[in-house]
């Protein structure tokens, strides 16, 4: 993989998504439906953090599909 983000093709790109997705598991709930990964609670709370944190790699999951063509 190169070293820089700028030299970085679309396969680097892709899997550097699917690390930080892979990652992310680690950090699910028992039904998968929260995401909360290590830290300090936001200010709205432990679930919404979860929620938010499953959006987030969600949405990058959702660019990960689409960029296969499915």
């Amino acid at each position: 993989m190169s070293t820089a983000p700028a030299d970085w093709t679309r396969a680097d790109w892709a899997a550097f998504a699917d690390r930080v997705l892979s990652g992310a598991m680690a950090f699910a709930s028992p039904g998968r439906g929260r995401i909360t990964p290590p830290g300090a609670e936001g200010g709205y709370g432990h679930d919404i953090d979860g929620l938010e944190g499953f959006a987030r790699t969600f949405l990058l999951a959702g660019f990960r599909i689409a960029g296969e063509r499915g």
